[in-house]
């Protein structure tokens, strides 16, 4: 049965398998390797349900190795974790499943057999760090001794004869027949290497302890960040009880107010009772609207968005669509008071609009010089450099606006 990442680290389903407490142990390992599960793809993790089978959870994981370090591609070998009825007090065990072609396990390997099991507890990695080992670690250190030595060879690959080993006789006997100062010089040189060998294997184990205390730190902080998360997420479930939705706001408003914020609502405040009360509040508008715009047209001549031309113009028009409106209202109010009078005490009767008095013309504002507006437009700018500029270019605003943004910006 394949199981997803998320799944292996739900304890109700691998506590279906395990004791409680190897459940607990391998929920704890394969959550704390989430995070890092996208830089290992097409991870999964198989659960074989039979009771009989020792190791149950297989943890499944393709590793990319480099062959040599002019491969720049690498090679996908797949590495199967597996943990036991009593996990955490045994490890789990590791192997590598060889791809299908022309390629098996190497023999020998120094920490792995030939049926591809390999011995954790003996990788470089792996020194000093505390058990049960982590997965990411485990994978790091498979990884680690993979690339230093290939675990796969070719299919009609020879393991090394009985010639080999007579190889280290026959060198000892020419060593033994070199004369003493030659000896001696190569006794030297293998004492050297063997020292320069020693210090950069030195450099290289206290390099790897310090990634083991900083890898060490990062799972910490990171169980810290997952725990903090839980905590935020349980504080947002907290406070989603209490944020009320738009639609209970909008039913308490409708309850406060008795109408509903719309369109229809507000057009059905005022029902006039008859096509000429109608036509009544139709005029009203139309006098208020061209009030609004007298004015706007009023602001745009403060602003010279338009020319004196252009502003007497369109006062003009507006000016006599409000009479034609006035008038018209004046006697549809005439007639609506002489309809009802006799209704007058208990009847209201649309009052026709304030008498407003006559608009006073406007003051067409002063058009400033040059030197003036930009004085007003750069306080900073002494007057004789704005004159300066000015005629430098003619009096042409715009390039001297420009050239004043590069002087005072």
């Amino acid at each position: 049965m394949e199981l997803t990442l998320y799944q292996a680290a739900d304890i109700s389903i691998v506590s279906q398998y395990y004791s409680p407490v190897a459940a607990s142990a391998i929920t704890y390992a394969i959550s704390n390797f989430l995070p890092y599960a996208n830089n290992f793809p097409h991870s999964k993790v198989r659960l074989t349900p039979d009771k009989d089978i020792a190791e149950r959870l297989h943890f499944e994981c393709f590793l990319t190795i480099r062959k040599s370090p002019h491969d720049t591609q690498g090679t996908p070998l797949l590495v199967v974790i597996s943990f036991a009825d009593d996990y955490p007090q045994k490890m789990p065990s590791a192997v590598l499943v060889p791809p299908p072609g022309g390629e098996k396990i190497k023999h020998p390997y120094s920490v792995m057999s030939i049926d591809g099991r390999i011995q954790v507890e003996c990788l470089s990695y792996l020194r000093g760090v505390v058990r049960p080992y982590s997965l990411l670690d485990m994978l790091l250190a498979i990884s680690e001794q993979f690339e230093v030595e290939y675990p796969l060879v070719g299919a009609n690959d020879v393991p090394p004869t009985a010639v080999a080993s007579e190889r280290p006789s026959v060198q000892s006997a020419g060593l033994n027949g070199m004369d003493p100062a030659r000896q001696s010089l190569v006794q030297e040189a293998a004492e050297r290497v063997v020292i320069d060998v020693n210090q950069k294997a030195s450099k290289y184990l206290d390099m790897r302890k310090q990634a083991l205390l900083y890898l060490q730190k990062l799972n910490e902080s990171n169980r810290e960040l997952q725990k903090a998360k839980e905590i935020l997420r349980e504080h947002q479930y907290e406070l989603q009880e209490y944020l009320p939705s738009v639609g209970n706001v909008s039913s308490l408003v409708r309850q406060l107010d008795g109408h509903e914020d719309t369109v229809e609502e507000h057009a059905n405040c005022l029902v006039p009772a008859d096509p000429l009360q109608a036509r009544a509040l139709e005029l009203m508008a139309e006098i208020h609207a061209a009030d609004d715009t007298l004015a706007l047209l009023e602001e745009g001549l403060k602003r010279e968005l338009m020319t004196c031309d252009e502003y007497v113009k369109n006062v003009s028009d507006v000016g006599r669509e409000q009479f034609v409106s006035r008038h018209l209202y004046l006697r549809v109010s005439d007639q609506l008071g002489k309809t009802n009078s006799s209704a007058a005490a208990t009847t209201p009767i649309s009052t026709p609009p304030p008498v407003q008095t006559p608009r006073s013309p406007p003051e067409v504002p002063h058009r400033l010089a040059p030197a003036e507006a930009l004085r007003m437009e750069f306080p900073s700018a002494d007057v004789d450099v704005i004159r300066d500029v000015l005629a430098s270019v003619e009096g042409d605003l715009t390039i001297a606006r420009q050239q004043l943004k590069m002087m005072f910006p």
